[in-house]
């Protein structure tokens, strides 16, 4: 899922120094992490870890990616690395894929505004390594339409080439 390579890529982001949000060492997130503000209070170290990003290779991100599993590996974090279900070896196709830029894309998104737009997260994201593709899947049963949250997260990924 997304949770994890947003917590991976953008840990020190998500830990930065702001003030009012962290009472105690036992916070495993941000008091303003699912508000608006959590974007607005990082917005600077956000989009200057964006733009870092965009511009390492496949390699170097994988470099970067190891790095801070192995920092933080276990450490909790919301439903982030804390999660028991993420392993290293998805993590790890997750970002060996050449669509790093669409990712981005959608972690930029996602970020923007936590709360609101995790609904729009699709269900279901497949990784398949050998073929070096990924799947997004929004599971509808009958009746069910896809959500104007769900659209504008489409409209996103198709726009980041």
């Amino acid at each position: 899922g997304i949770n994890a390579e947003y917590g991976i890529l953008f840990w020190e982001e998500i830990f930065s120094e702001v003030d009012n949000v962290f009472f105690n060492q036992y916070q495993y997130q941000p008091l303003d992490f699912y508000t608006p503000h959590f974007y607005t209070n990082r917005k600077e170290v956000l989009t200057r870890r964006c733009d870092v990003l965009s511009n390492m290779s496949e390699r170097e991100v994988r470099r970067e990616v190891e790095s801070c599993w192995e920092r933080h590996e276990g450490t909790g974090c919301g439903e982030y690395l804390g999660n028991c279900s993420v392993t290293w070896s998805s993590v790890y196709v997750a970002f060996s894929l050449s669509l790093f830029s669409k990712l981005l894309s959608l972690l930029q998104y996602y970020m923007s505004d936590i709360r609101l737009k995790r609904s729009g997260l699709p269900d279901l994201s497949l990784w398949n390594y050998e073929r070096r593709e990924f799947l997004m899947v929004e599971v509808k049963g009958p009746g069910d339409v896809l959500r104007t949250k769900s659209a504008s997260l489409d409209v996103c990924i198709a726009g980041s080439g």
